[in-house]
C-alpha cells in the first residue's frame, strides 16, 4: 500500500522553514550591526575622555596643548570637531589657550576649519570672537564657510562674528555678510547690525557689503533698505555715493529712499561753516570767546 504525502503541506513546510531561517539571519545581522554602533559609540567617548586627560596633563605640565590637539588630529581628521571640543573643555575658561587649540586644530585640518569653528563656538560661546579671527587667519580662504558656521552656532553674535572675520579679511567682507546672514537669519535690526560691523571693519568694501545685506534680507521694505544704506553710510561716510548706487541696484523700488537717506548721510558728513563736522543741532557748539576783564584806572590828582 501506498502512502501518499501531500506535496502542498511538504512546500507550506519548506517555505515555512526557510522563512524562519532568513528571519533568523536577518535578527542576527541587525543585532551585529547593533554591537558595532555600540562598540564604536564606545571607542569614540573612550577618545575623548583620552584627549581630555592628555590636554588636563599637558597643562599641569607646562606643554603645550596645541602639539596635543595636532597630533590627534593627524591621526583621526575627519574627527578634529570632536577633538577641539575635548581639548576645550578640558581647558576650561582660558581664551589664550581656546585661541591656540583652534589655531593649532585648523593648521592641522584646514579643510574641517567650518567644523572646528562650531564645535569651538559650542563649547565656549563667551569667545566666539577670537575664535572666528583665529580661525579666519589661518585659514583666510574659507572665512566665508567660518562665518557661517559660527552664525549658526551662536546666532545672537553674529555681528561680532562677521566684524572679526572681515577686520582677519577685508576682501572677503560680502561674502562673510552672506554667510552670517544665511546662518543665523536675523530680523532687520540683526542686518543693520551685520552691516554696520562689517562697514566699520571695512570701509572700503562698503558697497558691496549694502548689496549682501539687501540681497540677503527677506523682501526688505523701502524703509529697511534705507536704514542699511544709512548704516552703512555713517560707517564709510566718503563712499555714500557708491553705497546708494549699489543698493539701487539691490533695491530700485526703494530709490527715493535710499536717495533720500544718501542725502542725510551727506549731510550730516559735510563740515559746517566753523569748521566742526555735520551741520545739524549735533554738531558741537564754536567755544565762547575769552572773559577779558576791562584794565584798571588810577585816578591821578591834579
Amino acid at each position: 500500500m501506498r502512502v501518499r504525502f501531500p506535496l502542498p503541506a511538504i512546500l507550506i513546510s519548506k517555505a515555512r522553514i526557510k522563512g524562519t531561517h532568513s528571519n533568523m539571519k536577518k535578527t542576527f545581522f541587525i543585532s551585529l550591526i547593533g554591537t558595532a554602533i555600540a562598540v564604536s559609540s564606545s571607542s569614540a567617548a573612550i577618545d575623548a575622555a583620552a584627549i581630555t586627560k592628555s590636554v588636563k596633563t599637558a597643562i599641569v605640565a607646562n606643554q603645550s596643548v596645541s602639539a596635543i590637539v595636532k597630533a590627534e588630529i593627524a591621526k583621526s581628521p575627519e574627527d578634529a570637531a570632536a577633538i577641539v571640543k575635548a581639548a576645550i573643555e578640558a581647558v576650561g575658561a582660558n581664551a589664550e589657550a581656546v585661541t591656540a587649540i583652534v589655531k593649532a586644530a585648523c593648521a592641522a585640518s584646514p579643510n574641517n576649519a567650518a567644523a572646528i569653528v562650531s564645535a569651538a563656538v559650542t563649547a565656549s560661546p563667551s569667545f566666539v570672537a577670537a575664535i572666528v579671527g583665529a580661525a579666519v587667519a589661518e585659514v583666510p580662504k574659507s572665512a566665508a564657510k567660518i562665518a557661517g558656521a559660527a552664525a549658526v552656532a551662536a546666532p545672537t553674535e553674529s555681528a561680532v562674528i562677521v566684524a572679526a572675520a572681515t577686520q582677519a579679511v577685508p576682501t572677503s567682507a560680502a561674502a562673510i555678510v552672506t554667510a552670517a546672514i544665511t546662518g543665523a537669519t536675523p530680523g532687520p535690526e540683526g542686518i543693520i547690525a551685520i552691516v554696520k560691523a562689517a562697514t566699520t571693519a571695512a570701509p572700503n568694501e562698503a558697497a558691496s557689503i549694502v548689496t549682501a545685506a539687501i540681497n540677503g534680507s527677506n523682501a526688505p521694505t523701502a524703509q529697511q533698505v534705507a536704514a542699511i544704506v544709512s548704516e552703512a553710510g555713517a560707517a564709510a561716510p566718503a563712499a555714500i555715493t557708491a553705497i546708494a548706487d549699489a543698493a539701487k541696484l539691490a533695491a530700485p523700488a526703494a530709490a527715493v529712499a535710499i536717495s533720500a537717506a544718501a542725502a542725510a548721510v551727506q549731510i550730516n558728513a559735510a563740515p559746517n561753516p566753523l569748521g566742526s563736522p555735520g551741520s545739524g543741532n549735533n554738531s558741537p557748539a564754536p567755544p565762547a570767546p575769552p572773559v577779558v576783564d576791562p584794565p584798571k584806572t588810577t585816578d591821578v590828582n591834579p
